[in-house]
Parts: structure tokens; sequence; C-alpha cells
């Protein structure tokens, strides 16, 4: 970490997880992740899972787990890593309480549909009925 910490994922799950999210993108990742928890450090805010960040201060309000304080940059991370992978890691722990037997997908921001699997995302096509209208479209 940019303060000389050292953050570790802590089970082997976020791994797979941020492998999923990542990719052959990893060394950049690992990169904009580390300057994101020197952003959150400095502004003292951590990201939320709906999008925003909140103040250390009204973290607590928001999440009864969250702290008000954190020790260093490794500490700030695992918050960080945490919403960065929250998606993939969700979908890991549906297919593996499934037995394998799920698919999890999503639809990214380009309204593109995502299969996420054990070890990697790929792209899906829409279903011959939905191909025409898009995730956009109404009905």
């Amino acid at each position: 970490m940019l303060d000389g910490s050292m953050f570790g994922m802590p089970c082997k799950e976020w791994e797979q997880a941020f492998q999923i999210k990542y990719g052959d993108d990893k060394d950049r990742a690992i990169e904009e992740f580390r300057q994101a928890v020197a952003h959150h450090w400095k502004v003292r805010t951590i990201p939320t899972k709906f999008g925003w960040d909140v103040s250390w201060d009204d973290a607590g309000n928001f999440d009864e787990l969250a702290k008000r304080e954190y020790l260093n940059h490794a500490d700030l991370g695992r918050v960080v890593m945490y919403c960065s992978i929250r998606a993939a890691l969700m979908g890991l722990v549906l297919h593996h309480m499934s037995g394998g037997k799920s698919k999890v997908l999503a639809i990214n921001q380009d309204g593109k549909l995502i299969e996420y699997g054990d070890k990697r995302r790929k792209l899906k096509k829409w279903p011959e009925e939905e191909q025409n209208r898009g995730p956009n479209s109404r009905s």
C-alpha cells in the first residue's frame, strides 16, 4: 500500500472474485486499488455498495459493522476491496452454494449481459427475443 502497510486478501474467495472481475488487468487494478485507498484515507471516507462514499464518522450510523477509525491503508483497504469485488463475490457464493449449478448473470453499465464463473467472467448474448429490444427498452 502507499503508506507501507501490507494488504492481503482475507480468503481464497476474495482472490477468486478479484480474478473474475479484473482478469488480465490485474496490475492496473492493483494500482487503482492502492490509489483509491489512499484517496479514501486522505478524505476519511469509505465506499458503499450503493455507489457513494460516507465519512468514517457517519459510517457507524450507516453500517453497524463499520469502523470510525482505520489503523492504516491496509485496514481501510479491506472495505475498499469488498466494495470493488462485491458483485463477483456474491456470484461466487451463490455458485458454490448451488453446487456449481447456478449461473450468475449481471448487466454492466453498457447494458451487456455478463456471466460469472469460478475463475472468470464472460460476455453472453441476450436471449433471442430480447436481442432486438435490449435491456434499456420498454415492452
